[in-house]
């Protein structure tokens, strides 16, 4: 068995893999792999034939206030007369030793099926909801103010600004050139659209990127990204939307029961419901937890027993102090977390109460109370699919 880089024959193998598994055609798969980078394609060949692959995606995520290196995998998929056999949990180990052996501390996913992905330590940290509502009734003053089409010249301010805003939001991406391209660019025969909002001293204030398609009467827009930087801005941004609505009968969004744009109205007209709980992994939990933000005003010092099936375990000592951590090996373990749990407690997504009910953490109630504290946080949450 042997995981590797694939060359261009083995490309098109997978490619025929991936399409047989997700429903695509050829040339549109390897046009993905194009666009994505060869060189983050990984295949697991057995006895010469290609039995499964998948791709990484280098990029970032936030928790704390900072963004955290972070490598997400899609598109992971296994030959149909190869199933069940313990190719996709083999593929996945090794994905996630390769991972470790970079220094890479955090890996996340969509999940097609989450028994897979906890066998190999995953577990839910966020969630990402799907919202539709009729431009009409959105809550917006009467004038959007000076809208500019984007155009490439604009993609560095956008990035600097966006990045900015999305720190403050536990789970949002730091998004690299895979995830902007999937909302900038045209995809399934649809060009990206997008409307930028500036302040009076010229600065960006927020912009919206969507896709029109066309209905038997009128058009459904989707709405790839939609930020803004006060309440001022998403007003505006809201006034806009109404004033595209002139031939869409609805539009459709990632979104949260958090997100400022929902958050905002007046009424919820704003239909939500719940479209996918991502997964998260610690691959190196030292490295995870030194790179993650916490509340400047705690302070505590804990040991951990992390139990890891996969990776190995180990005993860890965290100490947090002004707002950083500090790892290091070994110590007296005072808790004792699962991968899966430690995972889901970082996101600040399941509690340690919640955790030990699931049986993934033990602890006496003052070192849980302690952990809940550190990693307490808002909803994690991201609008981009991966």
């Amino acid at each position: 068995m042997s995981f590797v880089v694939p060359d261009e024959a083995q490309r098109t193998e997978l490619a025929g893999v991936l399409g047989h598994a997700f429903g695509t055609d050829l040339a549109g798969t390897l046009s993905w792999f194009e666009g994505a980078s060869h060189e983050q394609l990984r295949i697991l060949v057995r006895q010469g034939e290609v039995q499964g692959g998948l791709l990484r995606i280098p990029m970032g995520q936030a928790y704390g206030g900072r963004f955290v290196p972070m490598t997400g995998f899609a598109g992971v998929g296994v030959r149909v007369d190869r199933r069940r056999r313990g190719v996709a949990k083999a593929l996945m180990g090794e994905a996630l030793r390769e991972l470790r052996s970079e220094g890479v501390g955090l890996s996340a996913l969509y999940a097609s099926t989450r028994a897979l992905y906890r066998a190999v330590g995953y577990e839910q940290a966020g969630t990402t909801h799907s919202g539709t509502f009729k431009p009409r009734d959105l809550h917006a003053p009467p004038d959007a103010g000076a809208i500019e089409l984007a155009t490439e010249a604009h993609w560095p301010e956008i990035e600097e600004v966006y990045r900015e805003l999305a720190v403050h939001q536990p789970g949002a991406l730091d998004r690299g050139p895979y995830i902007w391209q999937r909302i900038r660019a045209e995809r399934h025969g649809l060009r990206a659209f997008g409307s930028l909002l500036r302040n009076p001293d010229g600065s960006l204030e927020g912009w919206v990127f969507y896709r029109q398609k066309k209905g038997p009467d009128r058009h459904i827009l989707h709405l790839s990204d939609v930020q803004a930087r006060t309440a001022d801005g998403w007003g505006r941004l809201a006034r806009h939307l109404v004033d595209l609505g002139t031939m869409v009968h609805r539009v459709e969004l990632l979104t949260a029961p958090t997100d400022p744009l929902y958050l905002r109205q007046l009424h919820p007209y704003m239909k939500m419901e719940l479209w996918e709980t991502w997964m998260l992994r610690l691959v190196d939990p030292s490295v995870a937890l030194q790179q993650r933000g916490y509340a400047p005003g705690l302070s505590a010092e804990i040991g951990l027993s992390v139990v890891d099936p996969l990776l190995g375990d180990e005993t860890l000592t965290l100490r947090v102090a002004e707002g950083r951590a500090r790892v290091s090996k070994g110590g007296t373990a005072r808790v004792r977390v699962h991968t899966r749990g430690l995972a889901g407690l970082y996101a600040g997504h399941l509690s340690p109460r919640v955790l030990a009910v699931m049986g993934l953490i033990e602890g006496e109630a003052r070192d849980l109370a302690t952990l809940a504290q550190l990693f307490a946080g808002p909803p994690p949450w991201n609008r981009d699919h991966f």
